[in-house]
Formats: C-alpha cells, structure tokens, sequence
C-alpha cells in the first residue's frame, strides 16, 4: 500500500480474489486495489487519505464488485479521482461481486468458514507491536486500525490442536514471513474480544 492508508482497500480485494481462485481454480486475476479504497471512502463519506471501513468495502463487494486492476491501476500516491475508462470499470466490476457476508464473532466460526472452502475473512483491528510478526501467539488490544485478510488455516496448531490462521498483510514480502504471518487461536479470540474489532467473511 506505499504511504496511503488503502490497507482497506487491499485487504478487501485479497479477500475477492481468493474467492476467485475457489469458484474458478485460477489465480489470474488483480482487482483494483484503489477503487477498493476510493470507492468505499465514497460510502463511508470519507474525504482524504484517512482510510475506509470494512463495513464499506464488503458493502462495496458485494452490491457494485470490483473490477480488474488495469482498468482502475493503484497509483503512487493519494488520487481518488475516476479513471477515464469508469464505465468501462463498472462494467468489469459486475463480473466480481461477492454474493454474501457473514458478520464473525468466534475464532471456531472463522476456522469452520475458513476451513469450509467458501471464502476469506477480512478484518479490522487495532494494530500495534503485538500483531507485527511472522507468527502471532498473543494480541494485545490498541493502536491505529488497520485492515488485513485472513484466508485459510495454518498447518501449525495450538496445544489443544487448533489451527493457527494464515494472515495477508498489505505491506510488502519484506514484512513478516513474505507478507504474510500465522496467528494463533488465542490471539484470535483475542482480537475479536477487543473494542472496535471488526471480522467479516466474504
């Protein structure tokens, strides 16, 4: 995501494109990470680079879909203007909408759904020194939100045979284990225990 607050925006369409890859078995498609952001600030009535909410962009997935990235490219800095093409996006975007949400409240919930095959979570937490690691035993709850993408179980398990939850962050293969990091059973109840914690399945 560079220097914009689009974590949003990238988590939410991670999130579309693996249900992509489990209703097509192809991992072909990029969807626009900026109209992701942009778009779901629009539904929020956000105006500047101050992020958007999960509420928004799993309203935007579902009721308008995002389109492919080479018809809304993410660009380097804070642009929320249309593309030229606009029409021509929306009307690539009709071809992926999620077809429903489900609101999470229990780490057993997001394994089951998780483990189903039916899609991927997308969260927001608060984000602090605790979740920054390859792999997450504890949360502590605080910090600045941040959205991410929780998309399937772990091989790792817990003490009482739980599986750990792969989580995809937006920052790049330099952070965390190529981008991604493992969290726990515990830190997922953890999380959802805290105050403005938001989990949704796609």
């Amino acid at each position: 995501q560079k220097s914009q607050g689009s974590c949003q925006g990238h988590a939410v369409t991670t999130c579309m494109e693996w249900c992509y890859c489990i209703a097509s078995g192809r991992a072909d498609v990029q969807l626009s990470r900026a109209a992701g952001y942009y778009l779901s600030q629009e539904l929020d009535g956000i105006r500047g680079d101050s992020g958007s909410t999960v509420d928004a962009g799993c309203k935007l997935a579902t009721n308008s879909g995002i389109g492919e990235e080479k018809y809304w490219p993410y660009p380097d800095r804070y642009n929320p203007q249309k593309p030229a093409n606009f029409n021509e996006y929306v009307e690539n975007a009709k071809q992926y909408k999620i077809r429903a949400t489900f609101k999470m409240s229990t780490y057993d919930g997001i394994a089951t759904f998780l483990g189903s095959g039916q899609g991927a979570v997308e969260i927001g937490i608060g984000w602090n020194s605790s979740c920054d690691r390859s792999v997450v035993d504890s949360y502590a709850a605080g910090g600045g939100g941040h959205a991410l993408a929780f998309i399937a179980l772990s091989e790792r398990k817990d003490s009482q045979g739980r599986s750990y939850v792969w989580l995809a962050n937006s920052w790049g293969t330099t952070w965390g284990n190529k981008g991604w990091s493992e969290v726990s059973p515990n830190a997922v109840s953890q999380m959802l225990n805290a105050r403005y914690t938001v989990m949704i399945g796609l």
